[in-house]
């Protein structure tokens, strides 16, 4: 397996809107095993098969069951508990530090907040706000905590990935590793800059187009106006040491209009020279809360890292074995 340099930033953490620090924040993955070994026909056909998009609802839905959600205010605590040391350890300069453990903190969140309950219905329903959230936000006085607020005006998002096929081909004497992953909020961020997604895999696992796709989709919801999503694809293709990125902004305009992204669903099919038993495939989201875009290139700089996103796939009955030559 690739060696990943020491993690810096080991969970999702989310900060106020700060105008002048820089820092970003990275989501923990829930990651589900799919063991397809006995499985005689061609698994990697699920590329082209299977609807992508059902299958990440299906996934998003289980990551949810299973507790795999985070909310911006689970996140901002998190981060307000760290003491100067690890957050100096995480890449942040003295200043930023000092915002951080601030109690101008929390007002800056919650101005936010009281900022949404003066829009119209519309707009807080394209935000992806439901009925019953926008009456306790129209119900808000000013006088409120964070916490009470946060279950119902700050946004949760789900991350997952899965190793969905891991097959080995007589005929090319090669390995192939398929791996699903993606990321859904239930509504708009507080903080919407630069997000980064990443893939990291298993040392020698290269990107093979010739038997699936490489591509992220990224879901954008129309903010004002009429419901309206618009999906964007992107190729993804290896960056560096066994990793892939793609970055994008969290509300663009897009054909003149301004929509802000909700979701994204992505495939890597990776393939090896050989059998190969074993196999890791990791999915990281970075949520850029401060004004730096995060990157997966080397070095690895102030963490993006894989922690608490990887997938080991090691099934008792060795890789399922299929000739795509037939």
């Amino acid at each position: 397996y690739i060696e990943i340099m020491e993690v810096i930033m080991k969970k999702f953490f989310i900060c106020c809107l700060l105008f002048v620090m820089v820092a970003y924040t990275s989501l923990p993955v829930l990651a589900v095993t799919r063991n397809m070994s006995d499985e005689s026909t061609d698994a990697l056909s699920l590329t082209t098969n299977e609807d992508r998009y059902a299958r990440h609802e299906t996934m998003i839905a289980e990551a949810q069951e299973l507790g795999g959600s985070t909310n911006e205010y689970d996140a901002y605590l998190e981060l307000k508990s760290c003491d100067s040391d690890e957050l100096t350890d995480r890449g942040y300069t003295k200043e930023e530090i000092a915002a951080i453990h601030s109690s101008t903190l929390e007002g800056k969140m919650l101005a936010e907040v009281f900022r949404r309950a003066t829009l119209d219905d519309e707009t807080l329903t394209n935000m992806g706000y439901n009925t019953q959230e926008i009456s306790q936000l129209r119900a808000l006085t000013g006088d409120e905590t964070l916490a009470e607020v946060a279950p119902f005006a700050l946004a949760s998002v789900t991350c997952y990935n899965t190793i969905t096929s891991h097959t080995y081909s007589n005929s090319y004497d090669k390995t192939y590793l398929l791996a699903d992953f993606g990321w859904e909020w239930d509504k708009m961020p507080v903080i919407k800059r630069t997000d980064t997604i990443g893939c990291g895999w298993s040392e020698d696992y290269y990107p093979d187009n010739s038997v699936g796709d490489n591509v992220v989709t990224n879901v954008y919801r129309q903010l004002n106006g009429a419901p309206n999503t618009k999906e964007v694809d992107t190729g993804l293709y290896e960056k560096q040491l066994e990793t892939a990125e793609h970055q994008f902004e969290m509300q663009p305009t897009l054909a003149g209009i301004e929509y802000w992204c909700e979701s994204g669903y992505g495939t890597m099919t990776l393939s090896q020279a050989g059998l190969d038993n074993n196999a890791k495939f990791s999915f990281k989201y970075a949520h850029d809360t401060m004004g730096i875009t995060p990157s997966v290139s080397a070095p690895w700089g102030i963490g993006f890292s894989f922690d608490h996103a990887e997938d080991i796939f090691t099934p008792a009955a060795g890789v399922a074995y299929s000739d795509f030559a037939d």
